[in-house]
């Protein structure tokens, strides 16, 4: 079972690699690893927000030899990161490949759109992200949450989840499953799932394939607006600003087929 679980995951990650390295190749004009999120900047426009793992689950401990790695790398290079479980770099590469594989402009349906989708039924979600929880309560969805940093009475360890999953019928994941392996491990159970939601940032957009990995919908960051300016949310990025309350920022959920 282990080698072909890893198996899936090579298929999966080169996939991401793959498409990324089709796309037009350029240089990085900015790149900021925040508290919450990183972004990036590229000399011709395109820009991507990506994930930064919670320090309380891993410290953000830095390699002089990945900081080297990054520092001067283009979109391409940065993007091969993706495979790298090490927070800086998987924090590169993920902002990196969204940047490259940015969702199709005016593309998506409003977040609103899924509020009812589940119909009462309970929704797993893999980390207590701290501004995403309230937002999904604040819709009435009940959620199973899992967690091994969270002092909270009504969140299970993450060591739980997989059997827990016979009892629920869609989850919800982000970036850091990708990074952590937890993605692959689960993969058995999200293939039964009515639906599999997989949160950016650090998602790349693809037309298809994340539905042979369990994907049912995508939740990616927009700009709110032609006039807002990538740099600026970058910016704030940053300084430690959360983008996914970034007034700049919508959300929209792609249905992936």
């Amino acid at each position: 079972m282990k080698s072909l679980r890893n198996e899936f995951s090579m298929n999966f990650y080169e996939l991401v690699v793959s498409k990324a390295l089709s796309q037009k190749d350029c240089e990085v004009s900015s790149l900021v690893l925040g508290w919450h999120a990183s972004g990036i900047l590229l000399a011709d426009g395109r820009w991507g927000i990506g994930a930064v793992p919670d320090p309380l689950k891993e410290a953000h401990v830095v390699r002089e030899q990945h900081t080297r790695n990054i520092t001067g790398a283009s979109a391409h290079a940065l993007a091969q990161l993706i495979v790298s479980p090490f927070p800086q770099e998987f924090a590169a590469a993920s902002a990196a490949v969204s940047a490259l594989l940015p969702p199709p402009e005016g593309s998506g349906l409003p977040l609103d759109s899924i509020r009812l989708i589940t119909k009462g039924e309970k929704i797993a979600v893999l980390g207590y992200h701290r501004s995403i929880i309230p937002f999904l309560r604040d819709w009435n969805w009940e959620l199973v949450i899992f967690d091994n940093n969270s002092l909270k009475t009504d969140v299970y360890p993450e060591s739980e989840m997989l059997k827990q999953l016979d009892n629920v019928s869609w989850v919800w994941l982000t970036a850091e499953a990708m990074r952590d392996r937890a993605f692959l491990e689960l993969q058995d159970k999200l293939a039964g799932m009515k639906g599999v939601f997989l949160q950016g940032g650090g998602v790349a957009w693809l037309d298809k394939g994340y539905r042979d990995f369990g994907v049912s919908y995508l939740i990616l960051p927009h700009k709110a607006s032609p006039e807002v300016n990538p740099s600026d949310v970058i910016a704030r990025i940053g300084i430690g600003g959360d983008a996914w309350n970034d007034s700049e920022l919508i959300w929209k959920a792609h249905y992936v087929i």
